[in-house]
């Protein structure tokens, strides 16, 4: 981490004596910083007069001309009632200036603090009000007023200011020394003093609110890392309690205005207890359940409770209850940051230290121990812990996205080495099932050789070594083992699925033999859907079987016509084609139905799956095959 330039930064900061000097300086820094936030003074002119000496009397008027003329008591402001042990709503200040003369320049009257509203009149004049007399009062006890005073009031001599105060609950009322001098003077103080009252809690509480929304979408989006949702609600809860400080007219009653703030505050503290849990990575379900289900019970408790015992269950149990989980929070947090050797942790445990501060501020103001005119501070800290917390989640989420897509680039480059390796298998079975194709083909080649043409020339052979064969007998052996291989070679020379070309090249072969024969081929081919798994081996298959009826033809029907034909139709829902070859001989007898030829030719229909049909009488002899297609209807 480049926070220290130190070149051996990760052994100095492993070391004892580093872990320790770090650990001391983040907390003595944050602590400084936070710090000078107490001795923030309003910037007020130096040509002001303060009005700090003045009288009181409880009063519900809505007019000073209508106040008592005596029974006023002395007081100096600023004044806290519950301080003087005053239990009023309504008390009236009366305080006077002398002029020498009446001012040529605009002036006011500033009030930098007060507790609930006011109204300021000057000379029986009202100058301004804060707001809402009447119930729910208007809330002004973070925010400064400032009124201006016409030239006309101001008078020589004596000039009487009455300043009506308004307390809710009651005897709860505070009232400030009134600054009266120039308006430009008083409204820069005053600009100054809103900014930091006002204007900074309306900033943080809208940056709280923003970044509760933007954690709660980055949590929608990874379920699994609970602690971005309890941020969320966290920041969110924070950011509603802060309305408290510069809402000054209220829709509810002051009452449930102030449990809903004083409640926030707690529930606040709850999820951030759940979010340091998870966020370190711990999970302690008794303790949280415990806290929760506590603070709902209280939290409702007090809905009911009477305004008496309401803020003092408030003052004397809820806050140093809230405080003390405060400070387990950040007890926890700091005994993991220091078991962890972790700096992120060590500016969390810094910050929190200064939330904690902070709040033992507000707690001491609370019980009039300090002095309420400084205002409350934990709210501004929560800039720093916002920023320092969202810093760390967006860092956190940004690494997990970026490990997201490390894991997507390993991912990639496997699978594409995989994809690699699977093209080369892929290759390398291919070279493997064509090398089989080759041998399977070879074994068939070798195998029709022998079973078609080799034994027409064994035949041969042995004719001729006879002796008794003669020259017609053997050349009709040769014509055989001729057009054999002739067969063979048409079937390998046969496009995939094409058997019309095959029966083309059929007829050319076997027209010259029919025509030598004094035979009629009648030709009734058409174009056929292509055939099921139809390959060379089928097609020899198919043109043996054909050759084979064609010879029985020539030999024994003495037939003058033979008709080949081809069709498609259909059957069982799907197509089939038909090969029929008839002739219009004499026929043959059933003891020549058995004889080897036609035998032959129902093993080859087997051996490729076509159905094969003879039929013969005295008209003639007809035989059909039955081949499937691959098209279903």
């Amino acid at each position: 981490m480049a926070l220290l330039n130190i070149p051996n930064w990760a052994a100095f900061y492993s070391s004892k004596t580093g872990y320790r000097l770090v650990w001391i300086s983040i907390y003595a820094l944050s602590l400084v910083l936070a710090s000078s936030i107490f001795f923030y003074d309003i910037p007020l002119p130096d040509n002001r007069i303060t009005l700090s000496q003045v009288e009181f009397i409880a009063a519900a008027d809505e007019h000073p001309d209508t106040l008592p003329k005596t029974h006023w008591t002395a007081a100096t402001l600023p004044d806290n009632w519950s301080k003087q042990n005053r239990h009023d709503i309504n008390l009236w200040y009366r305080g006077h200036i002398n002029l020498e003369s009446p001012p040529d320049d605009l002036w006011a009257v500033l009030i930098p603090a007060l507790k609930m509203n006011a109204a300021v009149f000057l000379n029986g004049k009202l100058l301004g009000s804060g707001g809402r007399f009447a119930d729910p009062v208007a809330r002004n006890w973070m925010t400064p007023l400032l009124f201006t005073i016409p030239s006309s009031l101001l008078q020589r001599g004596d000039n009487t200011f009455h300043i009506r105060v308004k307390s809710d609950p009651a005897g709860t009322g505070k009232l400030a020394a009134l600054q009266i001098g120039e308006y430009e003077g008083l409204k820069q103080a005053h600009r100054i003093h809103y900014l930091f009252r006002i204007t900074s809690i309306q900033i943080i509480s809208t940056m709280l609110l923003m970044m509760g929304g933007l954690m709660a979408m980055l949590w929608l989006t990874r379920r699994q890392e609970s602690y971005y949702g309890y941020y969320a609600l966290a920041v969110s809860i924070w950011g509603l309690h802060n309305f408290n400080i510069f809402i000054v007219h209220i829709p509810f009653s002051t009452r449930f205005w102030d449990w809903l703030a004083y409640i926030s505050i707690g529930y606040y503290t709850f999820f951030a207890m759940v979010f340091t849990h998870r966020f370190l990575g711990r999970h302690h379900p008794r303790i949280e359940h415990s806290v929760i289900i506590s603070g709902i019970i209280i939290s409702l408790a007090l809905l009911i409770l009477e305004d008496k015992w309401f803020y003092s269950t408030i003052n004397l149990f809820w806050y140093p209850a809230i405080f003390s989980l405060g400070f387990y929070i950040f007890a926890y947090t700091s005994i993991e940051a220091w078991r962890r050797r972790s700096i992120e942790l060590q500016f969390l445990t810094a910050t929190g230290g200064t939330t904690l501060l902070f709040a033992m501020h507000d707690l001491l103001v609370m019980h009039d121990y300090l002095d309420w005119q400084d205002g409350y501070y934990i709210q501004y800290s929560a800039a720093v812990l916002l920023t320092l917390f969202s810093f760390i989640l967006l860092r956190r989420f940004a690494h997990s996205l970026n490990q997201v897509d490390t894991l997507n680039q390993n991912l990639e480059r496997r699978v594409e080495e995989k994809h690699v390796q699977l093209e080369e298998n892929f290759h390398r079975l291919r070279q493997m099932e064509s090398e089989r194709v080759r041998a399977d083909e070879r074994e068939r080649l070798a195998r029709d050789i022998h079973d078609g043409m080799g034994g027409h020339l064994v035949s041969t052979l042995a004719m001729i070594e006879s002796g008794q064969a003669s020259i017609a007998s053997i050349s009709n052996a040769l014509k055989d083992s001729l057009n054999d291989l002739r067969l063979m070679i048409d079937s390998m020379d046969i496009e995939e699925d094409d058997l019309t070309s095959l029966l083309g090249m059929f007829r050319l072969r076997i027209e010259p033999r029919l025509k030598n024969s004094h035979i009629t081929l009648e030709w009734k081919v058409e174009d056929i859907p292509a055939i099921s798994g139809f390959g060379p081996k089928e097609a020899l298959n198919i043109l043996r079987i054909l050759q084979e009826s064609i010879t029985n033809t020539i030999k024994h029907a003495q037939a003058d016509r033979i008709q080949l034909a081809t069709y498609a139709y259909q059957q069982n829902q799907k197509t089939h084609v038909m090969i029929e070859i008839k002739d219009n001989g004499n026929g043959f007898s059933n003891e020549r139905a058995t004889g080897n030829g036609l035998r032959n030719m129902q093993q080859r229909a087997n051996k490729s799956g076509y159905k094969l049909s003879i039929y013969s009488d005295n008209t003639g002899t007809k035989i059909s095959i039955s081949l499937n297609t691959q098209a279903e209807t």
